[in-house]
């Protein structure tokens, strides 16, 4: 909505979740009104996902951080943003000693957030 493009990344044993959206590309946005939000790219490739991103915001459990950053850490470049979703605290502390033990090099502006900004229910098919 606000220019952006946004390509939504997921690990391969998960890419049945995308299953129910209703057609590639489009999303619905509920808020005040329904708006339709164009998404740049699905994608469960990391290469793809993460080496050409400005700004990477993992919106994972705790329990996957581990998971995300070894996957993430080899595609980072300098000038990158992480903003870890949530950190659930100290969360992001994982994220950066998994980057230092896969030999990462790439100077990453780091930020986590203390909540789910996700935070929300399916109410149908291929929306929140």
């Amino acid at each position: 909505m606000r220019g952006y493009l946004v390509t939504l990344y997921e690990l391969p044993e998960f890419k049945e979740t995308w299953r129910p959206w209703p057609r590639r590309g489009d999303t619905v946005i509920r808020g005040e009104k329904e708006q339709i939000v164009k998404i740049h790219n699905f994608t469960t490739n990391a290469a793809e996902a993460f080496s050409g991103a400005d700004c990477i915001m993992p919106w994972f459990p705790p329990l996957r951080h581990r998971t995300i950053a070894e996957t993430c850490a080899p595609h980072s470049k300098d000038g990158q943003t992480i903003i870890l979703n949530p950190g659930s605290t100290g969360g992001l502390l994982e994220f950066m000693k998994v980057f230092q033990e896969k030999g990462g090099t790439a100077k990453i502006n780091w930020a986590e957030t203390a909540s789910l900004p996700y935070g929300a229910r399916l109410v149908g098919p291929g929306g929140p």
